[in-house]
């Protein structure tokens, strides 16, 4: 399965990464809620922090959710 790497997200502020990761950086996709207790942070603070990669970083925000519709198509 693939995932989200540390060297993927290494341009985006650590609360992000941090986000990020424990949204797509698992073998199987968590919910929103579990990710957001995986990387310690509120599920609002979850939820802001991704809106902000893909303001910010769409690239990467693009990257990861291709990932994480693999993730959920299993």
């Amino acid at each position: 399965m693939i995932h989200l790497s540390a060297e993927d997200v290494v341009e985006l502020p650590e609360g992000q990464q941090r986000a990020l990761l424990a949204l797509t950086g698992q073998e199987e996709a968590p919910t929103y809620k579990e990710a957001s207790e995986i990387a310690g942070i509120h599920i609002g603070t979850l939820k802001r922090y991704l809106k902000r990669i893909r303001e910010n970083h769409p690239a990467t925000y693009l990257f990861a959710f291709k990932i994480r519709r693999l993730q959920l198509a299993v």
